[in-house]
């Protein structure tokens, strides 16, 4: 499994938040929203759980 911890300055982070918009979770489309528009605090991060062919999603400040 690979654990991705973000925050807004990583490179990756624009490829997760599209990603992210396409699950079917409900909150997957608000979280990628504030993701792509900057709404993230500095101190705040995504945090990214990946296994193959199923990702997992936490969010947390």
């Amino acid at each position: 499994m690979q654990e991705y911890v973000l925050d807004q300055t990583d490179d990756l982070w624009q490829s997760f938040a599209h990603q992210i918009a396409k699950v079917s979770w409900n909150a997957g489309a608000f979280l990628a929203k504030r993701m792509l528009n900057d709404q993230f605090s500095d101190w705040e991060r995504v945090i990214v759980l990946r296994r193959r062919p199923i990702s997992r999603l936490l969010c947390g400040g």
